[in-house]
């Protein structure tokens, strides 16, 4: 059982956010390429290439897309900003234990490793409100936008935090990837209105949170705000994700 020493909580989420920050700088082209490239597609292909065949009642097609295309987007690049990270150290660097075993309590490690991932999702976030505006999209951003966009990397940076402490392979996390991920992805509101999916579909596609972060963020874009019951949702998953992923923490710990 490793030992907590009194003030390792500050010293060890700072070390840990340096140690991102550190490397954020060190590959500040590629992650800036990364972030963008996904986003850049599906504006070129489903905004441009197939927007001019979709009519819309009250906005051009990626206008609609474009919201969607930022929640989704964050939501991969929050989970596999910590998942990626966890699951390299846990099984080809072997030092996660060491980490773990540092003066630093667990809700505190956890918090940490969750911080940066979602200020990798805010990063992209920015490059892609620059790039909505390239394409003819005004996002609005304002407080709004940035509370459903910093409650979407926290709830998928918590989700690739649980999935870290949980898998014990790279192939697994490809699994979770495609199991839980390219779902939401594609299913959740991001590419076309729910209100064309039957009605038991609808319900299941509702209890997803990345289809209450898409429904936020377009109602933030059209001007009306964010509706409550969608920030409640999101507020449960990460909780969840969260108290399961500490828990784990803690179980590793005690193994160590």
């Amino acid at each position: 059982m490793s030992y907590r020493q009194k003030g390792g909580r500050d010293s060890g989420m700072k070390a840990i956010l340096w140690r991102e920050w550190l490397l954020f700088k060190r590959q500040f082209w590629k992650i800036t390429a990364a972030a963008l490239t996904l986003p850049s597609l599906y504006m070129l292909a489903f905004g441009w290439g197939l927007g001019e065949r979709v009519q819309l009642p009250d906005q051009s097609y990626i206008s609609f897309i474009v919201p969607g295309i930022m929640a989704l987007a964050t939501m991969n690049i929050s989970f596999s900003a910590v998942a990626v990270k966890l699951n390299i150290e846990k099984v080809y660097e072997k030092n996660l234990e060491l980490m773990i075993m540092a003066p630093l309590r667990m809700p505190f490690f956890a918090l940490a490793k969750i911080s940066t991932g979602m200020l990798r999702g805010l990063y992209a976030a920015s490059l892609i409100c620059a790039l909505a505006y390239l394409f003819g999209v005004s996002l609005q951003p304002g407080m709004q936008l940035l509370l459903l966009v910093v409650i979407n990397c926290l709830v998928f940076s918590a989700l690739g935090f649980l999935a870290g402490m949980t898998v014990s392979s790279h192939q697994d996390l490809n699994r979770v990837n495609s199991f839980a991920l390219v779902p939401m992805a594609f299913l959740c509101g991001t590419f076309f209105p729910l209100d064309q999916v039957p009605a038991l579909a609808r319900h299941i596609i509702l209890a997803l949170p990345l289809t209450h972060s898409v429904q936020g963020m377009r109602a933030v874009a059209s001007g009306a705000v964010i509706p409550s019951g969608s920030l409640a949702i999101l507020a449960l998953y990460f909780l969840l994700f969260l108290g399961i992923g500490t828990w784990l923490s803690y179980r590793l710990d005690a193994s160590s």
